[in-house]
C-alpha cells in the first residue's frame, strides 16, 4: 500500500462526508469529489455531525439550512447558536453551554417542548434523547423525545464519571465510557464501558478494563478500536484496544515496543480494515496506515508541515483520503494497493 498525494486546496473551511463521497467548503462554495459545486448560504458553518439520512446541514447567520438536490433550503428561521437534527421534520435548538437559556424541540415550525438548558444533548435517535443533568457527568437521563420525560436514570460508578463526548450509537444500543478524572498517571488508565438499550435505557452490559476511552468503529467487523502510545520505562509502547459492542468483550495488546508511531485515538479513521491516523506530534505531521488484521504499520506519509500546524482526522471515501490542517489547507491522497495490500 502507498499513500500518493495528488492535490491540495487552500482556504478550505470544513470537510464533510456523505455515505458515498466527500465535500469541502471553500469560499462559501461546497465542492464535491464528483465535481459538483453548490453555493452555500452566507458565512456558512457545517458540522460533520449535522445530518440525517445522509443529508448535509449548514448553519448560516444563526439559521439552519438543509442541502436538498442542488440548493440549500431553509429549515429554521429562528436564531440559535446550536442545532441538533433529529430527522427531516424535527430539530432541537440548543442554547450555548454555560449561558442561561432553553433547549427546544420543533416539529417543522411547531414548538413541541421548551426546557431550561440541560448541558447539551449528545444522543438523539428514534424517540430517545440522552442528557447530562449535572456538570460532573455522574448521571445520564434517558428521555422520551416528544415529551422530554425521563424513562431511565443511569449513575456512574464511583469515583468514575461519564465522558460526555465519548460514546457510540448503534441501531438499538448506545455505549458510554466512564473514566477517573483524577488518577495516577503512572498507571494505565482504568475505563468502564456502559452499554444501554437505546429505547428503554436498560443496561445491557458493563465492562471494566485498562486502556483508551476513545474508539473508532470498524465497519468490516462491527468492533471498536483504539490505537494509542504510552510512555513506559523501556520507551514508548504502542497499544491496540479492542471492544465488542455486542458482548462487551475488551482486549488490550502490545503492538510495538520502542515505537516511533504517535497515535491519538480520536484523530483516526478506519477504512477497509486499515486505521489511518493523523499524527500531529511528529515533526512535519504524519499520516500512518495501520493494518488491523496483521497489527502492523503498512505505510506512512510525512506532510512536511511547519511547526505548530495540526491536523483533523482523515476523511476517506472511494480510495481517496482528505486531511485538513489548521492552516485551512486540504491535502488529498490516493490510496494505492500493491500486490493485494
Amino acid at each position: 500500500m502507498e499513500l500518493l498525494k495528488k492535490a491540495f486546496f487552500e482556504n478550505v473551511d470544513t470537510v464533510v462526508a456523505t455515505k458515498s463521497e466527500v465535500a469541502y467548503l471553500k469560499e462559501s462554495v461546497l465542492l464535491f469529489s464528483s465535481g459538483k459545486k453548490i453555493a452555500a448560504p452566507p458565512k456558512p458553518y457545517i458540522t460533520v455531525e449535522a445530518g440525517d439520512n445522509n443529508k448535509v446541514y449548514v448553519k448560516s447567520n444563526s439559521k439552519l439550512f438543509r442541502l436538498t438536490g442542488d440548493s440549500f433550503e431553509s429549515v429554521c428561521d429562528e436564531n440559535s447558536e446550536f442545532f441538533l437534527i433529529v430527522d427531516e421534520e424535527r430539530h432541537i435548538r440548543i442554547s450555548p453551554e454555560g449561558h442561561e437559556g432553553t433547549d427546544s424541540l420543533y416539529h417543522k415550525d411547531t414548538l413541541v417542548w421548551c426546557v431550561p438548558e440541560e448541558k447539551r444533548m449528545p444522543i438523539y435517535r428514534g424517540n430517545t434523547l440522552v442528557t447530562f443533568p449535572d456538570f460532573k457527568h455522574k448521571t445520564l437521563h434517558f428521555r422520551e423525545m416528544d415529551t422530554f420525560e425521563i424513562k431511565k436514570e443511569i449513575s456512574a460508578t464511583e469515583p468514575f464519571e461519564f465522558i460526555r463526548n465519548s460514546h457510540h450509537v448503534f441501531d438499538d444500543r448506545v455505549i458510554f465510557f466512564q473514566y477517573q478524572k483524577k488518577r495516577d498517571t503512572s498507571k494505565m488508565q482504568q475505563v468502564i464501558a456502559t452499554c444501554c438499550d437505546l429505547d428503554s435505557g436498560k443496561i445491557l452490559w458493563e465492562t471494566a478494563f485498562q486502556g483508551s476511552h476513545r474508539y473508532i468503529l470498524n465497519d468490516a467487523d462491527g468492533n471498536l478500536y483504539a490505537l494509542f502510545g504510552r510512555h513506559e520505562p523501556g520507551g514508548e509502547t504502542l497499544y491496540l484496544n479492542y471492544l465488542n459492542p455486542t458482548t462487551g468483550q475488551a482486549k488490550l495488546e502490545v503492538v510495538e515496543k520502542n515505537t516511533i508511531v504517535v497515535s491519538t485515538p480520536w484523530l483516526a479513521q478506519i477504512y477497509k480494515n486499515v486505521m489511518y491516523i493523523s499524527d500531529i506530534y511528529t515533526e512535519g505531521c504524519v499520516i500512518w496506515a495501520f493494518d488491523l488484521t496483521t497489527k502492523k504499520i503498512l505505510t506512512h506519509f510525512n506532510l512536511g508541515l511547519d511547526k505548530g500546524t495540526s491536523l483533523k482526522a482523515p476523511v476517506i471515501r472511494n480510495d481517496e483520503m482528505y486531511v485538513l490542517d489548521s492552516t485551512e489547507t486540504l491535502h488529498v491522497f490516493d490510496i494505492v494497493y500493491c500486490d493485494g495490500v
